[in-house]
């Protein structure tokens, strides 16, 4: 995975793998995800993402959470 300026690993602290239980990466998955959560949220404007904090793609400690906060955008982990 080529490394460019804003992506979620040059700007989120958390570098860490991503693994199924079973126990295959699926790291690219959740940057992947991530990037596209992202790009909605800025087509639309958004300034406030609503996540779960159980996900460990979302909330403020997940890929996707940093990810947002690292962009402007308020990150509330519910549920």
């Amino acid at each position: 995975m080529k490394m460019r300026k804003g992506h979620v690993f040059q700007t989120a602290e958390d570098k860490s793998k991503r693994n199924e239980v079973t126990g295959p990466d699926v790291t690219a998955y959740f940057v992947a995800g991530a990037e596209k959560t992202l790009a909605i949220a800025r087509k639309r404007r958004c300034k406030t993402a609503i996540l779960m904090k159980t996900s460990p793609s979302c909330s403020r400690t997940g890929i996707t959470g940093k990810l947002l906060l690292e962009n402007g955008i308020d990150v509330i982990s519910t549920f």
